[in-house]
């Protein structure tokens, strides 16, 4: 009886799947699978690839599925092997961390036939690495199947690296252009500089630090103009010197101010959680005492407000003046807005001084 064959199209390219029962002892992890390449970026120890998938907290939970369910509710995906010491080998493109889990079943009990085997869709031997990334980027970034982001982020970085631009891999994720931008320049920031500090402890739920710096435009610009500041930024991560990733938006108030910035970078925290939160909080203090505006509650909010209007009555513009000079309603609105304004300082018993009213 002749195998199925599934059909797929791949960046205008038809790919032929064969589907296929595979021996487990025939299928080859593959180091370069974006979650498996992030895993190996994170163990600095020189731990074997089995060990870095059988560590992730996910795998105990799936491999117990995978026992009760009887076997795989999905094939995986594989090519052949056809040089080297693996030759006549397949290569495990998608599912590296569910045989991971049946080899550790099939070793369990050798004699159960459900482990022996592992069932699979087979790619042609002539499908370029770049049709891959495509395909998996298809699967698990715009696909059903989601990756985590830095999973996301280290398959945009795999897919640049094989010549794919940033426009065509938006369109390939279903992403804009500036999200893919920002996760690429946050993977690459984690990887290059962050993961190679050995001092870093709980690395892999750090990420969402590097995608949110590059979010925050005062301290993405101080990324730019300053080389020093990314191994800064690195380092108060791994320190726990920014309790959330909430307070990256105080960060730039304490770094913009000289005195808190000193006060911020001369003081070395490696305390609990408790204590960060404390320690930022009271530098913090600082900032609000000099600009009570960026501090939270009703008070702040209602300076927030009256600066928002400072700001846009600073940079009207001709246009704008010209509107309020025949626009009866706009000027009716103006002068509501000036009247609040005297009402609330007759209530604090604030007067216009002459200078002012001159």
């Amino acid at each position: 009886m002749d195998k199925m064959v599934e059909q797929v199209t791949v960046a205008g390219e038809v790919i032929q799947l064969r589907h296929d029962s595979i021996p487990i002892e025939k299928l080859v992890l593959d180091n370069d699978n974006p979650r498996i390449r992030y895993r190996l970026k994170l163990e600095q120890n020189g731990k074997s690839l089995d060990d870095v998938i059988n560590a992730m907290p996910e795998v105990a939970a799936l491999r117990k599925d995978i026992e009760t369910n009887g076997g795989l509710r999905e094939r995986i995906i594989v090519q052949p092997i056809t040089a080297g010491s693996f030759k006549g080998s397949f290569k495990v493109v998608e599912g590296n961390v569910r045989v991971t889990c049946i080899s550790g079943l099939h070793h369990g009990n050798l004699n159960d036939e459900r482990w022996k085997t592992v069932p699979a869709r087979v790619l042609p031997e002539n499908v370029s690495e770049k049709t891959i990334a495509i395909l998996l980027s298809d699967l698990h970034v715009a696909g059903k199947i989601e990756w985590a982001a830095h999973e996301k982020a280290g398959q945009i970085y795999h897919m640049q690296k094989l010549g794919i631009t940033i426009e065509e891999i938006a369109i390939y994720l279903r992403m804009n252009r500036k999200t893919v931008s920002r996760l690429l320049h946050a993977y690459s920031l984690m990887t290059d500089i962050f993961l190679k500090m050995e001092e870093n402890k709980d690395k892999e739920r750090k990420f969402s630090y590097f995608f949110q710096v590059y979010g925050n435009k005062r301290l993405r610009n101080r990324i730019t103009d300053s080389p020093g500041f990314k191994k800064d930024f690195c380092r108060w991560v791994g320190e726990g010197k920014i309790p959330e990733t909430a307070d990256l938006n105080r960060l730039a108030d304490i770094l913009d101010k000289p005195s808190t910035r000193k006060q911020f970078e001369d003081t070395h925290k490696k305390k609990d959680e408790a204590d960060h939160r404390k320690w930022f909080d009271e530098i913090y203090k600082v900032v609000e005492l000099d600009e009570p505006e960026k501090g939270i509650g009703p008070h702040a909010d209602l300076l927030r407000a009256w600066s928002k209007v400072r700001e846009q009555n600073t940079g009207i513009t001709l246009e704008q003046i010209g509107v309020l000079k025949t626009d009866e309603t706009s000027r009716k609105r103006l002068l509501e807005t000036y009247d609040s304004i005297m009402e609330v300082m007759a209530a604090c018993d604030l007067t216009i001084p002459k200078k002012r009213a001159a």
